[in-house]
């Protein structure tokens, strides 16, 4: 049953000099994390002239520009090495547009969720080394690939770190490392998806001598007319609608309606978005919803269900007639990535129903279940139990699994906390990803029950109505 939680109004200072918003209004952006009259204007305004921060304040990109600016003039191999969910192929197609201004190609490799797994691995590292490639960049992944960045140094090739996940006191040793988590960055604005990390190295790419000397190859508001990926990675990977994220979401929309990928205009007309563009007023009726549950899940499926490789393709591709049939294609991925879904939702309600009382954590795992859906059923687990839920696939003595957690209880904490049972493990503190050895499995979640238990009262349990 849903608890109700009174928030205090906002105070009286704040709402002094914003008479022209109602005051249950005030009172709404205030319990949102508001604290100011410029607060206000940047969230019901986003300006994308005034409020994108500097992409030069993020440690690590300066000589992440030189060492591809480098690669470019000296015509190296170049690999952009994407993660296999919505947010890390639109970083990959980002990053790639800005290598083909100077018909330069790059090599990609998005891995497979099911063969590979999250992140670099040592097969790929090899396989990319022995194409000659000298130069690897990740994009939504990197930050934890310790051996693999390693193996890669030793192989000759210099790897650069496009990341926006959590970061340990340790990094990796790459040639540099570009995530706003990290210790030491003064970016102000920390909450980018992947593929807004992406586009931040783009917009410092633009600002070198390089491109200023290069500028008749550079069409006007190039970066810009990114934003279509960019808003699309942003809302898909769950980030925080404020800030630079409000903005790029604002003018990707806007982008979005007027598409010129005949691939995303494909999966547009295949999911029954309709776009309407008013270009007087620079508006449009699309909005996050279209990204999240009409787009984003039909990227995501190719990963899920099948190769993201398709989702990437789709993309990037030229022609009408090829993006309308991987458009189908994704949305027949789509269609059973829900009836795997709720065939494995299914299948742990019935557990859960066996159960007298419920647990703080759910902790559920098959060897039937498919690795691709399981951070999906965790999700609408935690979404309707209001509690931590682990779901993994059993691969003989492997296990790969997914979680979710709630406000107020910091997943990637947690396992951090019990990471001697883990094999891998990254994400954020409300969704990650985790491996582990099967005989590890009750180790493990008897640590995270202790955890829980001694972090969040029962009553925390409940979801509450705000």
């Amino acid at each position: 049953m849903n608890q109700w939680s009174f928030k205090p109004g906002a105070p009286q200072e704040f709402k002094e000099g914003l008479s022209q918003y109602p005051s249950f209004v005030l009172d709404l952006l205030y319990q949102r994390g508001l604290k100011s009259k410029k607060d206000v204007g940047d969230f019901l305004k986003p300006d994308y002239e005034k409020q994108l921060n500097d992409p030069l304040l993020m440690r690590g990109m300066d000589r992440a520009v030189g060492r591809i600016v480098n690669a470019i003039k000296k015509e190296q191999k170049v690999a952009i090495f994407g993660d296999y969910d919505t947010d890390g192929v639109c970083g990959a197609a980002v990053l790639n547009s800005f290598f083909n201004l100077f018909d330069f190609q790059p090599e990609i490799y998005i891995p497979g969720r099911v063969k590979e797994g999250y992140g670099l691995n040592c097969q790929a590292i090899e396989h990319l080394a022995d194409k000659g490639v000298k130069l690897a960049i990740t994009v939504d992944c990197g930050v934890t690939d310790f051996a693999e960045i390693d193996l890669a140094n030793k192989l000759g090739m210099d790897v650069i770190v496009l990341d926006h996940h959590y970061v340990e006191d340790r990094l990796p040793n790459a040639l540099a490392v570009v995530d706003p988590w990290q210790r030491g960055c003064d970016y102000p604005f920390k909450n980018l998806a992947g593929v807004g990390v992406a586009f931040k190295a783009i917009q410092a790419l633009l600002k070198s001598n390089f491109a200023k000397k290069n500028a008749e190859k550079i069409p006007v508001a190039f970066d810009k007319w990114l934003l279509d990926l960019v808003a699309l990675g942003t809302v898909v990977d769950c980030m925080p609608l404020l800030g630079e994220n409000r903005v790029i979401v604002k003018y990707g929309l806007v982008v979005l309606a007027q598409s010129q990928r005949p691939g995303v205009r494909a999966l547009m007309n295949i999911a029954g978005v309709k776009p309407i563009f008013d270009s007087q007023n620079l508006t449009t009726n699309l909005d996050s919803h279209t990204l999240g549950y009409a787009l984003g899940p039909r990227l995501n499926a190719a990963g899920r269900m099948s190769h993201a490789n398709m989702a990437y393709e789709l993309l990037i591709c030229q022609s009408d007639q090829e993006a309308e049939f991987l458009a189908k294609r994704l949305d027949e991925k789509n269609q059973e990535r829900q009836a795997e879904t709720s065939r494995v939702l299914a299948q742990v309600e019935e557990r859960l129903k066996k159960i007298d009382e419920l647990p703080m954590l759910i902790f559920e795992g098959d060897e039937s279940w498919s690795i691709g859906i399981n951070g999906l059923v965790a999700g609408k687990l935690s979404d309707k139990y209001f509690r931590p839920a682990f779901i993994y696939k059993i691969e003989g003595e492997n296990v790969v699994g997914s979680a979710r957690s709630i406000p107020g209880f910091n997943i990637i904490k947690a396992l951090t906390n019990v990471k001697d049972y883990l094999s891998e493990f990254g994400g954020h503190s409300g969704a990650a990803g985790f491996s582990t050895k099967k005989d590890n499995l009750m180790d493990l979640k008897n640590s995270l029950e202790k955890i829980i238990n001694k972090e969040v009262r029962p009553e925390a349990l409940e979801p509450q109505l705000n």
